[in-house]
């Protein structure tokens, strides 16, 4: 246990703040603009980026505000009838593109190898539409926090899964306290 807070706290420590602080800004503005947030993950990172979603929207609605949101990763009958008819690799990037996104919009991808071709192709159709990109990513980033606008980096050894996913999902909980507190009082 001594071992993984160690890898955990190393971990944390190597975080770009910054990077941090401009998707807090990112969601303020999107609340503004009354912009859509985007999310989509594998795995784990699936319910990660659910559980973002949850809390910068209901959760933040409940407090009066919060942002709209949409999961691209959460309805298995349609991806799978979209991974079956297409290809997998199209299946959140067909689900996105349904949506009509607009310039307005922001997607947040949860990707701890950052080499997903599936999150890969979903970040190209993004940026195509001059959507930014937020990245979660661990391990070394892969193509996709080179892509990304807003890149929430966290760096371990390749396969170190748990301490990426804690770090993204305790990341995702700063970012959302922070875009309640910092909200326009209603």
């Amino acid at each position: 246990m001594k071992l993984y807070f160690s890898k955990l706290t190393k971990a944390f420590n190597q975080i770009d703040l910054i990077q941090v602080e401009n998707m807090i800004e990112a969601l303020l503005s999107l609340e503004r603009s009354n912009g859509i947030v985007f999310a989509a993950g594998n795995g784990g990172s699936c319910t990660t980026a659910q559980h973002f979603l949850l809390d910068i929207g209901v959760g933040s609605h409940i407090r009066g505000g919060g942002v709209r949101t949409l999961s691209l990763s959460s309805d298995s009958s349609e991806l799978s009838a979209i991974g079956n008819d297409l290809r997998y690799e199209d299946t959140l990037t067909q689900r996105f593109l349904q949506f009509t996104p607009s310039h307005n919009d922001l997607l947040v991808v949860f990707t701890a190898s950052g080499r997903s071709p599936n999150i890969l192709s979903l970040i190209h159709a993004a940026k195509s539409k001059g959507i930014d990109v937020c990245a979660f990513t661990g391990f070394d980033g892969g193509d996709a926090r080179d892509f990304a606008d807003i890149k929430l980096h966290v760096p371990t050894d390749l396969g170190e899964y748990g301490i990426v996913e804690d770090l993204h999902l305790s990341i995702s909980h700063h970012i959302t306290e922070q875009f309640r507190q910092r909200r326009p009082k209603l």
